[in-house]
């Protein structure tokens, strides 16, 4: 064997050592790369994921609520100016329509209570000058003026009897009211009422004395109550 063939036989392991060492180079740097651009892949697929949350139809639920919470106002309202043209000789009372709240408006407008509701005790009453229970109340007012249905109802009875002339309405959910003292009525049994709408008048007082008044009664669940409740 000749030197040049020496030579090169010993340039042959530095060579495969070289080549070995390049290989690695790559290799690593194509590991590097890779674990380099995972987080940014891993967070392009988190950005898919998280999406705008989208926006939900409006809940129908929600608008009924609306609407009833609304509803009750307006129905006041309409209550107040039906009294208003009713009652053109009186001011607007302040009418609450539905009974079944426990609350009703003024058959006539606010003024002094001449005898107040016993609630089963004796009193003196100063129209029949005599000792007797008093089952309503006395609310001043002077003859003529308008008297109104506190709520809407169905009138059951009306006629004359020992507090002149009275109607007697049914206002629903076991509530009656009796509205004596009266002249003129302008309803008869069987008449369905709106809160507000005129049945009668205000007469002298039946009885000896006393001034002129609404005598005014509420029967609940078969038993007089105090009106000033409701």
């Amino acid at each position: 064997m000749d030197t040049n063939s020496k030579n090169k036989t010993k340039r042959l392991p530095g060579f495969y050592i070289a080549l070995t060492c390049c290989m690695l180079a790559v290799g690593l740097a194509g590991f590097l790369s890779k674990n380099a651009s995972a987080p940014e892949q891993e967070q392009r697929r988190t950005a898919k994921v998280v999406t705008a949350p989208a926006t939900m139809p409006p809940d129908p639920s929600d608008e009924a609520a609306e609407e009833t919470e609304t509803a009750p106002e307006a129905e006041k309202a309409s209550a107040i100016e039906e009294y208003a043209v009713d009652n053109p000789d009186t001011a607007p009372a302040a009418v609450i329509v539905n009974a079944a709240e426990g609350v009703m408006g003024d058959p006539v407008p606010p003024a002094a209570i001449l005898t107040g509701f016993s609630d089963g005790t004796l009193t003196y009453s100063e129209t029949f000058s005599d000792w007797r229970t008093h089952n309503g109340i006395d609310i001043s007012a002077d003859i003529g003026c308008s008297v109104s249905s506190a709520a809407d109802g169905t009138v059951t009875e009306t006629g004359m009897g020992s507090m002149g002339g009275y109607v007697t309405i049914d206002h629903g959910n076991d509530i009656t009211a009796v509205y004596a003292q009266l002249g003129d009525i302008n309803v008869i049994t069987g008449d369905a009422v709106k809160a507000g709408s005129v049945i009668g008048t205000i007469a002298e007082p039946r009885g000896e004395g006393g001034a002129p008044h609404l005598h005014y009664e509420i029967i609940r669940n078969g038993s007089y109550v105090d009106p000033e409740k409701f």
